[in-house]
């Protein structure tokens, strides 16, 4: 009578087939004193599916590639010429949204199994988030002057191009004197808090429940980088249109605030490296 059973447990995810199945058959049968009941198997066939579509495992692969496409897109609207509005460009970017709360719970998950981790977690993201913000800053001007002539959004206190100055009465003023090595040097230390708290976050879900990550997580991020907003006269500005006036933190803001519009290529491609770090760790551990 276990056979039957057995065939409908195959809905459940492996690891709580493996470690529950026999439990839940036995007590099938107990119920039904020991005859096969076509309702028990409808039961177990609509349970165990609906618990392997909310096992993140099976989207890791998923949650992953969609950030990355999106990345590439953002990557052919700032090289390639794509225009902003292109469809890939607000395809990936729907599709990226809900991957990285997935990522965040394999995150969570794998930091369960060994609570160190969420060290090497902060480590690695600081070091990505510095190495972004470096490199953008090397290459701010022609950001400034090429994201300007396709988006309209860019600014830096070296280089204002193109239709963003009509709309400035003062050029100088969204930095109040701050020079761009500050800028760089404030964006820095923002990335290395931000990879502190976050880990910090998944290290406590882990403990608890990972898949409160996906939600505790995402709120972690968005409530260091909207203090970043507002401690910082330049992360954009709300003056015609949105202008970000830093390398990094504040067009991510933008991408981020402003769904489903794809904002800046620059974070788009920033967001597809995070989401490409988070599958690296996940796979190595």
């Amino acid at each position: 009578m276990k056979r039957p059973y057995r065939f409908s447990m195959r809905a459940y995810p492996p690891g709580y087939r493996r470690d529950h199945g026999e439990e839940l058959i036995d007590t099938a049968l107990a119920m039904t004193g020991g005859r096969w009941s076509a309702r028990q198997s409808m039961g177990f066939l609509l349970h165990g599916t609906k618990k392997s579509l909310m096992t993140p495992r099976r989207w890791w692969g998923v949650a992953v590639v969609f950030p990355i496409a999106f990345a590439c897109s953002q990557t052919a609207v700032l090289f390639a010429a794509l225009p902003p509005e292109a469809a890939p460009v607000w395809i990936t970017k729907w599709l990226t949204i809900p991957s990285l709360p997935i990522l965040f719970i394999l995150m969570a998950e794998r930091i369960a199994e060994r609570p160190q981790r969420w060290r090497a977690t902060t480590v690695i993201w600081a070091a990505a988030g510095i190495s972004m913000v470096g490199v953008v800053a090397r290459r701010a001007e022609s950001a400034s002057e090429a994201i300007s002539s396709v988006a309209y959004y860019r600014l830096w206190p070296t280089r204002v191009t193109g239709p963003i100055e009509v709309h400035l009465d003062n050029i100088g003023a969204p930095w109040n004197g701050w020079t761009p090595a500050e800028i760089v040097a404030r964006e820095m230390v923002t990335v290395v808090i931000l990879a502190a708290v976050t880990s910090l976050v998944l290290r406590h879900c882990a403990t608890t429940e990972p898949m409160l990550a996906g939600i505790a997580a995402p709120v972690a991020v968005m409530t260091v980088l909207i203090i970043y907003r507002i401690s910082t006269p330049w992360a954009f500005i709300l003056d015609y249109d949105f202008f970000v006036g830093d390398t990094l933190i504040g067009a991510t803001i933008g991408e981020l605030l402003f769904f489903p519009a794809p904002f800046d290529p620059v974070a788009g491609i920033g967001i597809g490296i995070a989401a490409l770090s988070m599958g690296g760790l996940i796979l190595s551990w």
